[in-house]
């Protein structure tokens, strides 16, 4: 999580090799609310699929 009036920036997409399989891994970025002065809290999604290894 983060206190930020900016979005920040979305990390690129990573593959992770775990040995039989793939996974692919996304992040976002998504505003959560508002702390009591008014800056925006960002909190981070994670995604995970799994992909053929190449």
């Amino acid at each position: 999580m983060r206190i930020s009036d900016e979005q920040p920036a979305n990390p690129e997409t990573t593959t992770e090799d775990l040995g039989s399989y793939c996974v692919e891994v996304t992040e976002t970025w998504n505003a959560y609310g508002e702390t009591p002065n008014g800056q925006t809290l960002w909190a981070k999604d994670t995604r995970r699929a799994v992909v053929p290894c190449d």
